[in-house]
């Protein structure tokens, strides 16, 4: 089935048991994870705090790939690089809508 090909490459997630409702991401929060930080260490923001406000709509992120992601999609990436040990999430809301709190990357 499609969609399990999808969950196996991570750009799907099931919203319930039953298997009918979904997330679709057209890259992995892995991939995501990758090119936020990247850019966090292009910047040298590694050991400094940034919201999550600034990491979907900040000056500084208009020209990358993830300028305006969803809230839902980069709380997934950030969760990839605080279980990589490469990013603390501070505040963060358990909503996938809200995007207060912030992010602190580590070196």
């Amino acid at each position: 089935m499609v969609l399990n090909k999808l969950k196996d490459k991570g750009l799907l997630e099931w919203q319930d048991k039953k298997m009918s409702t979904a997330l679709l991401m057209w890259r992995s929060a892995d991939e995501w994870a990758k090119l936020i930080f990247n850019w966090a260490e292009r910047r040298g923001m590694t050991n400094t705090v940034c919201t999550l406000y600034e990491l979907q709509l900040g000056n500084d992120v208009k020209d990358e790939e993830f300028f305006e992601i969803e809230t839902w999609v980069l709380k997934r990436a950030l969760r990839v690089l605080e279980k990589k040990g490469k990013a603390v999430m501070i505040d963060i809301q358990a909503n996938d809508n809200d995007n207060s709190g912030g992010i602190k990357f580590l070196s």
